[in-house]
């Protein structure tokens, strides 16, 4: 059983949270960014933390799982940065975080889900686009594609290949 919860800014866990999250995206994401990319940063982590933004999941007593869930405007919530332990995968852990936070949302008012997904602009990366094909099935649908350079220009730097933001959305 997956035991869910908030994280705070000064849970010595965060540490793992951290190392978990880029972990997980060195490998997933490793043809898209150049060696000085981090996913996150611990900084980062403690202000979404701080903010009751950052989610947890301990299957059988270990951090396997986490994801940062942020309030858009009054109707919207967005989720991202979902990852679980690649040692977990297959066990329905990212679809109790993906229920959670959905939930989380909807009980804040929300009536729209959104979430950001980076692909190559001009090839193919099966993962992302197996990551779109699962979160279909739960509904989400494609609303729009934006330069990735556009909302994070900081960050076109060290991105190897052109690439865009497909931002999927659900009604709650």
């Amino acid at each position: 059983m997956l035991n869910i919860s908030y994280i705070s800014d000064s849970d010595e866990r965060i540490e793992h949270v951290y190392q978990l999250v880029n972990a997980v995206f060195k490998v997933f994401e490793a043809k898209l960014w150049d060696e000085r990319y981090e996913r996150v940063s611990l900084e980062t982590l403690q202000s979404y933390a701080k903010k009751r933004e950052l989610i947890i999941g301990e299957y059988e007593g270990l951090l396997v799982t986490a994801v940062h869930l942020e309030r858009i405007d009054k109707f919207s919530f967005r989720f991202g940065m979902l990852v679980t332990n690649n040692e977990y995968q297959g066990k329905g852990i990212a679809n109790q975080m993906r229920l959670f936070v959905e939930k989380e949302a909807k009980s804040k008012g929300a009536a729209n889900m959104l979430l950001e997904i980076l692909k190559p602009e001009y090839e193919t990366h099966t993962e992302k686009d197996k990551i779109q094909q699962w979160y279909q099935r739960y509904d989400y649908s494609l609303s729009e594609i934006q330069a990735f350079s556009e909302w994070y220009p900081h960050l076109a730097k060290i991105i190897k290949i052109p690439s865009e933001l497909y931002i999927l959305s659900k009604l709650l």
